[in-house]
């Protein structure tokens, strides 16, 4: 029986006990009527005594007693059976809960009134842990990409109201850590007389996995299809176009875009095919006609080709079963049809394209065994069909089971056609690349494979050159000697540098690509600027100089001058700088090597040709003031006069010598010396010289190499500089002396431009002196430079210096720096034999005379006129010729040559040597003395005949030139 038969049966238990009760009531108060004639009333509860006869009263109080029972009945049964209705319910509600793989929650105030066993198994957290738990306080069991979403819903929720469903999924974390995905439905209800949020919670983690999965494989899916080298077209079932492969697109000539969605057979189907195959395509769909597994038909390209396609297609349905379209796989067969055209036409002619192909083709069985192969085969691969021929033998060992295994597919026909690359072995034993396309087909009933191949061996030994070349091409970049780089613009770092870039800027790769690296750390100061404007001139767009020079920082301080060459070009779908660094550091140096000998060699023209004009005007001087003194007496006033003009004259002298000696044309008496033994000649001198508050230490090397110089003016040389080394010591100081032997390389000298590589001695004084500036140092060997006081130097003492070691082929450097003093280094060649040019002895006191017939040839006419009065003071006859031309024509008109030619050597128009070798083509034995303020050694090539030379230097005494003139005549 179900409740409600339950609660009727109660019902009339319940109204018949009333009725009974009520009976009860009236039959003590009827006898106690009868016994005491009082009517005792339960409905007031008052006593009075009433007349027999109100019975009828007494009748309707048994009714109201019964109707009473009744409903009392009722009401009893109702509240009854609604409880065990709701206890049912509740019963019910457990045992659902608690079998269900549903989390069921109550939460009630951000409290949890009810969790079941599937909630608290999803969590992993016990049911007694969850139970009268704030909600607020599982904000961990949120993952934290997710918590900010459930406090922006619960927000929401709150604000909506009751009676709002509502549904999301978030990512939770279990008890152990674990992360999964709940989807989540919430609804307000009542529960316990107030409003509570009944969750409800589905565990769809592997739903999640299923769906990145699916989503995985319709990628690979779509990749496949792009990579595959058929069409692939998906029409619906009104031929609109809803997908196709980058081979589709690339073989119709439109994008993807303007293909999708698309009438397949109104616009790639030509007019005169598109009506039958759409009516065609529509019985398919519809079922009347089986599909076609395939078929072919032509399609038309975007540039009105036509292309015949080979389908091979299969019907796509619904859930339902129902037709929803086609998929279709096409190869394009327009070359293969009309293959098969020429060879119905005309099977000879096919035979011979066939045989003139220059594609390998060939028919095998499904076995492997060549059964037919055309002229190319046999002529590359060296075979001919036989039956010891078998194809699957000559496939190289690495490829063979990739082959095999696409022709098992083929033969199993689980596809038709396919294509490969692989390796075969050649009639000689070698191997090559094939490139085939395989496909099978049968003659009578027989499964055949078609091969055509290309030879792609070139290709494949190109594509190993040039990954060769690649590796040729990094490692040319590892071994530059350029600084290669690639600074990525949006990171500011470098994405690549070679060895030469880490090495010149003492980084290492990881330093460089870090990201907290900063490129102006490798831009010294004065650069600063200049790479900043080009770096905010790039982020606007303005085009930029490739090259440019700036100065870098290394990690060490270390200042470099380098040559930029840069490009922007595209990098990961940004941009980047690639560049290359040129250390022009060396070439600067030489640079300005080059421009300070530049600088000297022009003061240095300019200083000889002063020097070479003075000396003929201290000629005039010195001559007449012989000339005055031979002529007086020594008791004349006017003598001792003329001593001190003669004496200025011979100061003057020395300035001049000092000047050619800066212009490396002073004449030199060079001969073998040993620069210890001489510097240890010095040695009391220079102590003397330095004084008693600067120490002198003197290094000698031993078994010093001898060097070939004049002595006397290397002497001078190493006075002078000692001499500046102790002015600039003047509270006195260290003063050191060292010499050594050096072997230089070409590396070696590569800063010592002026030098070539051998054997060199090194003389190095070093002070320890209050140094000098940089603008000192660019001028510290200019004629007449002085950083003395007025008076007290003429600036010519390093000038002189700087010529005689140039003049001996050797080499002067500098090092100085304020506050550190100053280091200078003398490099001479080393030698063994000495090869100088000594002048003649001492000239002796007394005066030869002579009569012989003189040629003087000067261009200065007042040096010429007081030689010439000087010679014929001295007996001789004199003929004068101011050019070596106009002396020339003196001689063609003699009747017998001079006894003598007198020539300046630097004239304009013709050099005296250019002049008597001229001379000597009319006179061959003409004797000749030269005279000049230059060195002999200049002029020494141009004495074409190597006649010994004879030579005056200017200014000349007067007394020189008298045995100078005898000593020419007499030998």
């Amino acid at each position: 029986m179900d409740a409600r038969g339950k609660g009727v049966k109660t019902e009339f238990k319940i109204a018949g006990g009333a009725i009974l009760f009520g009976l009860f009531l009236e039959l003590i108060d009827a006898l106690l009527d009868y016994l005491f004639f009082y009517d005792i009333s339960f409905w007031d509860i008052s006593f009075a005594r009433v007349p027999n006869h109100e019975i009828f009263i007494r009748a309707t109080n048994l009714i109201l007693v019964a109707i009473f029972g009744i409903i009392a009945a009722k009401f009893v049964t109702r509240h009854r059976t609604t409880t065990e209705a709701l206890r049912e319910s509740e019963a019910k509600f457990r045992l659902f809960s608690e079998q269900s793989l549903l989390g069921l929650i109550i939460i009630q105030d951000n409290w949890i009134k009810y969790i079941n066993q599937a909630a608290s198994e999803m969590s992993e957290y016990p049911v007694e842990e969850l139970l009268s738990t704030d909600v607020r306080n599982l904000a961990m069991a949120i993952h934290p990409e997710d918590r900010q979403f459930i406090m922006e819903q619960a927000l929401k929720k709150q604000a909506g109201g009751e009676d709002i469903v509502t549904h999301y999924t978030f990512r939770a974390i279990t008890k152990t850590g674990k992360m999964k995905w709940i989807e989540l439905y919430s609804k307000t209800i009542q529960y316990e007389g107030r409003s509570a949020d009944f969750v409800t919670l589905i565990d769809i983690t592997d739903r999640k996995k299923a769906e990145r999965s699916l989503r995985r494989e319709r990628d690979m899916a779509q990749n496949n299809l792009d990579m595959a080298g058929t069409i692939i077209v998906a029409l619906g079932i009104d031929g609109e176009i809803s997908l196709i492969n980058h081979r589709g697109c690339e073989l119709l000539g439109y994008g993807e875009d303007e293909i999708i969605g698309k009438n397949w057979f109104d616009q790639f189907v030509p007019f005169h095919r598109g009506s039958k195959l759409k009516n065609d395509f529509r019985d398919m769909i519809a079922g009347k006609r089986d599909i076609a597994e395939y078929y072919e038909h032509p399609i038309l390209t975007r540039n009105g080709a036509e292309r015949t396609m080979a389908w091979h297609n299969v019907l796509i349905r619904d859930d339902q079963g129902h037709c929803a379209g086609t998929l279709s796989s096409g190869e394009d067969i327009t070359e293969r049809k009309l293959a098969e055209r020429a060879l119905r036409e005309s099977e000879e002619r096919f035979r011979l394209m066939f045989n003139s192909s220059h594609d390998l083709m060939a028919i095998t069985n499904t076995n492997g065994k060549t059964v037919w192969a055309n002229t190319a085969w046999r002529r590359i691969l060296g075979y001919t069909p036989d039956s010891h021929d078998n194809a699957r033998d000559r496939i190289h060992p690495e490829d063979k089971d990739v082959v095999l295994d696409l022709w098992r597919k083929m033969d199993a026909g689980e596809t038709d056609i396919t294509n490969l690359e692989y390796r075969y072995r050649i009639a000689s034993g070698e191997y090559v690349y094939l490139e085939s396309t395989v496909r099978k087909f049968s003659v009578r009933d027989q499964a055949l494979m078609f091969i055509i191949s290309h030879n792609i061996t070139e290709r494949k030994q190109a594509e190993a050159a040039l990954r060769e070349s690649e590796e040729m091409y990094r490692t040319l970049i590892e071994q530059s000697n350029d600084a290669i780089y690639l600074l990525s613009e949006e990171k500011g770092t470098f994405e690549f540098i070679n060895p030469r870039f880490a090495e010149l800027m003492e980084l290492t790769p990881d330093e460089a690509k870090s990201l907290g690296f900063d490129l102006m750390d490798l831009v010294a100061n004065e650069s600063r600027s200049l790479i900043e404007e080009r770096l905010q001139k790039r982020r606007g767009g303005e085009t930029l100089p490739s090259r440019y020079e700036f100065s870098a920082l290394t990690r060490s301080g270390k200042v470099l001058e380098l040559e930029a060459s840069v490009v922007r070009v595209p990098y990961k779908g940004g941009h980047a700088i690639q560049g290359v660094l040129r250390d022009l550091s060396e070439r600067k140096s030489l640079e300005a090597q080059l421009r300070q000998a530049q600088k000297m060699e022009a003061i240095g023209n300019l200083a000889g040709g002063v020097a070479h004009d003075f000396n003929n005007l201290l000629a005039i001087i010195t001559g007449h003031t012989e000339l005055a003194l031979m002529t007086i007496g020594s008791d004349n006033l006017l003598y001792q006069n003329i001593i001190e003009i003669q004496k200025a004259a011979d100061r003057a002298t020395e300035l001049t010598r000092q000047l050619l000696a800066f212009s490396r044309v002073q004449s030199l008496k060079p001969r073998i010396i040993d620069i210890n033994r001489a510097i240890k000649d010095l040695d009391q001198m220079l102590r003397r010289t330095i004084g008693e508050n600067i120490s002198l230490v003197i290094t000698p090397s031993d078994e010093l190499w001898k060097v070939n110089a004049d002595q006397v003016q290397l002497e001078q040389a190493i006075i002078n500089l000692v001499v500046n080394a102790r002015d600039a010591m003047p509270l006195g100081g260290n003063l050191v002396l060292e010499t050594m032997n050096a072997v230089l390389s070409e590396d070696d000298i590569r800063n010592l431009t002026d030098l070539i590589p051998g054997k060199y001695i090194i003389l190095t004084i070093r002070d320890t002196g209050m140094g000098m500036t940089k603008d000192v140092l660019d001028r510290i060997f200019d004629p007449f430079f002085t950083t003395k006081e007025p008076g007290k130097g003429t600036g010519l003492g390093l000038s002189m210096v700087y010529g005689l070691i140039k003049q001996s082929n050797g080499h002067i450097e500098v090092e100085s720096e304020p506050g550190r003093g100053s280091t200078f280094r003398i490099f001479l060649p080393a030698t063994e034999d000495g090869d100088g040019i000594l002048d003649s002895e001492p000239v002796p006191e007394d005066v030869p005379m002579g009569n012989e017939t003189l040629l003087v040839v000067e261009d200065d006419d007042a040096v010429r006129a007081m030689a010439a009065g000087v010679l014929k003071w001295l007996g001789y006859k004199v003929l004068e010729a101011p050019t070596g031309k106009d002396a020339y024509q003196i001689c063609e008109k003699m009747d017998k040559p001079v006894d003598l030619v007198i020539s300046d050597v630097v004239m304009p128009q013709m050099s005296g040597i250019e002049f008597t070798a001229q001379l000597r083509t009319l006179w061959p034995e003409v004797k000749v003395l030269y005279m000049s303020g230059y060195s002999l050694s200049q002029f020494l090539p141009g004495d074409a005949d190597g006649k010994e030379m004879i030579y005056l230097q200017k200014p000349f005494r007067l007394i020189s030139l008298a045995h100078k003139v005898r000593k020419a005549l007499d030998t």
